[in-house]
């Protein structure tokens, strides 16, 4: 009988260490920029509150609106308005990043202050967990 051999804990390197900053610092590519275009395109909309644009998983981007108010979400929806917010979206990461970002790889959070406010307090780190 063998007795189990014990398991070996891997310890990092600093080759590791570099290879996953190279990594995380390429998701973020061109994303604070295509944040800016963005913001500012859709500066003028009384309803929007704020947004965040976050990379995800191999070339996929998370967006989050939030208007103002609850009652204001039907409404974005129908006017077109996240659409809009959504093509803007792609089109700043495509130039910013120079390849092509498909609509498909943008993930849209939709959600109000109002609501932040009511169930978390506020916190949108909370909200965005």
């Amino acid at each position: 009988m063998n007795p189990a051999k014990p398991k070996t804990q891997s310890i990092p390197s600093e080759a590791d260490f570099a290879r996953a900053h190279a990594q995380m610092r390429e998701s973020w590519r061109g994303v604070e920029a295509a944040k800016a275009i963005v913001e500012a395109r859709f500066r003028e909309v009384p309803e929007l509150h704020s947004m965040y644009l976050l990379p995800g998983d191999a070339r996929s981007y998370q967006l989050a609106i939030f208007l103002n108010r609850n009652k204001d979400l039907g409404p974005a929806k129908e006017s077109g308005l996240i659409r809009q917010m959504v093509e803007t979206v792609c089109e700043a990461l495509s130039q910013t990043r120079q390849e092509a970002i498909h609509i498909d790889a943008i993930q849209v959070e939709l959600d109000s202050n109002e609501n932040v406010n009511k169930q978390f307090g506020g916190n949108y780190f909370n909200r965005m967990r």
